[in-house]
């Protein structure tokens, strides 16, 4: 059973005059990834491109499968070490003399991209927080992406779950801070007039900051209503407020919500069935969030339960 988190990978025009770099370019994007990690294996410096967890632990790309609108693949996760002992005569049985990278413990981490609508699924149980995976990713994207879009910026943010936002939302009697940060979102996609607005200036960052000062937000107000949702799709959210069972604050973090969906291989599968899986549920998934982003409300009830 695999657990993936969504991630959304944009890279959007810092001009009027520039258009969106579109699938071919989302792909491009990956493809220059994949040769930036070649280079770095070929010159024996992965660790040095790679994620640094800790001393030894690494993150990094592996292998890539391209296909018709996805790129599927491996990250990985692995620990270098030098020296492997035997602990019972504790005496060192091979020591790495070469300027190889040689690990002791390697898990292959399985993604697939979605490159029409630039979804990035990642296997993320108990791998990497989304913070940490949001760093790692932008690292890796911006040293392949070189100078190959001078004018395009980079923007990577987790997809958190709607039905936690319209929770709080429902449940809320007051609010005390709300702090979000959002950007535009990328192509065709159906979106908020305020996010259309974004687009067209090519605004590339918001963020609001609402507060009740010494007092409270007695209702969210309708346009802080729709930014809030939208950042589940293109940004962070921060919440705390009040609920009338208690007087104690609540908090919301987006990060610690992410909008996930669970894919389960069995022993009959091979790779390209479970991969059609896996894509399957990744476009159901974003599809449904990014209605539900753009709907005042939605029915929490209805929500489709993981497989």
């Amino acid at each position: 059973m695999t657990k993936f988190f969504v991630y959304n990978v944009q890279l959007l025009p810092t001009s009027t005059k520039v258009e969106d770099v579109g699938p071919a370019g989302y792909k491009r994007l990956f493809s220059l990834l994949r040769e930036t990690n070649r280079k770095h294996r070929k010159e024996q410096t992965l660790p040095l491109f790679h994620f640094k967890l800790s001393a030894d632990t690494f993150f990094g790309p592996a292998e890539f499968n391209f296909g018709a609108g996805f790129v599927s693949g491996n990250f990985i996760k692995y620990t270098r070490t030098n020296i492997v002992s035997d602990i019972n005569r504790g005496k060192a049985v091979y020591v790495n003399k070469t300027r190889a990278t040689t690990v002791s413990r390697q898990a292959n981490i399985p993604f697939l991209f979605d490159s029409k609508h630039h979804y990035l699924a990642i296997e993320g149980d108990v791998v990497l927080s989304p913070a940490i995976m949001i760093k790692a990713l932008h690292g890796f994207f911006k040293e392949a992406m070189s100078n190959s879009f001078p004018a395009h910026e980079l923007h990577i943010n987790l997809l958190s779950a709607q039905e936690d936002i319209e929770q709080v939302l429902n449940s809320a009697t007051a609010f005390k801070k709300i702090t979000l940060d959002v950007t535009f979102q990328n192509g065709g996609h159906n979106t908020q007039e305020f996010l259309a607005d974004l687009r067209e200036s090519r605004t590339q960052k918001l963020h609001v900051e609402a507060s009740g000062g010494d007092g409270k937000i007695a209702k969210m107000p309708d346009f802080l209503s729709s930014m809030v949702r939208a950042a589940a799709l293109v940004g962070t959210l921060h919440m705390t407020y009040y609920v009338s069972s208690t007087a104690k604050k609540q908090t919301y973090n987006s990060l610690n919500s992410p909008l996930t969906f669970i894919v389960r291989r069995s022993a009959n599968d091979d790779d390209a069935s479970y991969l059609k899986r896996v894509k399957t549920k990744l476009l159901r998934a974003t599809n449904k969030a990014e209605i539900d982003a753009t709907e005042s409300k939605i029915d929490i009830s209805a929500a489709e339960p993981d497989e």
